[in-house]
């Protein structure tokens, strides 16, 4: 219980410490370096961000395999998963330096009439670093860590980080440090990145696909599903270096919504003929009524205020729109999963009253 009560004080602290710092930072790079900077530093992250694709969702898979030898006590076998995680890792680590040079002469292209050469590949090499030490240094350890019960120790390191760094670049910059620098002292820290727009849907095909990949790997369904986990990061990239000739960052966006959606239709087809051999009729029927809940809340929320002069204002306006949410939420899931829903409820009620 005590290992639990650090893992969620920790992990809230992280959270906390990130959300903090995404109001600060982007807007101080906006007003000290301009739209464009603040434009090209986001590409170049999402570009960059590709490479944990390569992952194939190894990582849970490690996490599990440390279960037993670890309640077990048991130091040789623990030593081997990590020597193999370990192994892994590093050799993602060494596919990132092969594609971030690929970046560095490929990118400043892109962007050529608003950034030089120079300018534009030393900012893909700063910006890398932390991802490269994150693979060949700190992931594996992760692991352990948080399958030892101790991800409180890595949390906490990385919410001080956060906070260092937080301080650090808003000093850099009133102090008129350039934005290599201010890169720099963020990729050496370990400093979350920053957010772009259209990644909103982009995170609600996460969290759908999400659902399947958990159950795919209940089932131990790793290997026979791996050939997607190759193909996404492909069609991402493909796409992505096509469409942000026309489109700019939108395009990097375009391309992570289509290799999202080609691997959730996957997995949905894979489900339907190898786990849960259920019809498709049911995922279209889940999904359609994901559009619907979705054309609801911005239908619901579009008579709200959508700006606000002070943060205050806006914390006001997200929890306003938050309410309204929440309760299409429930409404739609009522009328469409009324006994999944009535199952829910009951168990919460029991879990309460057990408290």
């Amino acid at each position: 219980m005590k290992k639990l009560a650090l893992n969620t004080i920790a992990s809230l602290s992280n959270e906390i410490a990130t959300i903090i710092m995404g109001f600060i930072l982007p807007r101080l790079i906006l007003v000290y370096f301009g739209s464009d900077v603040n434009g090209l530093v986001t590409s170049i992250t999402q570009f960059l961000s590709f490479i944990s694709l390569c992952e194939m969702g190894i990582g849970p898979v490690i996490k599990a395999n440390l279960y037993k030898p670890l309640a077990e006590q048991d130091m040789y076998s623990t030593s081997c998963v990590m020597k193999s995680a370990q192994s892994f890792f590093r050799k993602i680590a060494i596919i990132l330096v092969v594609y971030t040079a690929v970046l560095c002469f490929v990118y400043p292209s892109l962007v050529s009439d608003k950034f030089d050469f120079i300018f534009t590949a030393t900012m893909v090499l700063i910006i890398s670093i932390s991802s490269f030490a994150q693979y060949y240094f700190g992931i594996t350890y992760q692991l352990l860590l948080a399958a030892n019960q101790q991800a409180y120790i890595q949390l906490f390191i990385n919410c001080i980080a956060i906070v260092i760094n937080t301080v650090a670049c808003v000093v850099l910059m009133k102090m008129g440090a350039t934005i290599h620098i201010v890169k720099l002292t963020s990729s050496i820290l370990f400093a979350a990145r920053p957010v772009c727009l259209l990644i909103t849907l982009c995170g609600a095909l996460r969290c759908i696909q999400m659902v399947y990949i958990i159950v795919i790997q209940g089932a131990g369904h790793f290997k026979e599903t791996q050939i997607a986990s190759f193909i996404e990061p492909v069609i991402n990239i493909i796409i992505s270096i096509i469409a942000v000739w026309k489109f700019g960052l939108i395009g990097v966006a375009i391309g992570t919504v289509v290799s999202l959606s080609y691997r959730l239709g996957y997995m949905v087809i894979y489900l339907k003929r190898h786990i849960l051999f259920r019809n498709l009729s049911i995922v279209v029927k889940q999904l359609c009524i994901d559009i619907l809940s979705a054309g609801l809340i911005v239908l619901g929320t579009s008579f709200l205020p959508r700006y606000a002069s002070t943060y205050f204002g806006w914390i006001l306006n997200a929890v306003l729109v938050s309410v309204v949410a929440l309760g299409i939420f429930v409404v739609i899931n009522m009328v469409f999963y009324r006994s999944n829903f009535v199952v829910l409820v009951n168990r919460l009620k029991k879990r309460i009253k057990s408290n």
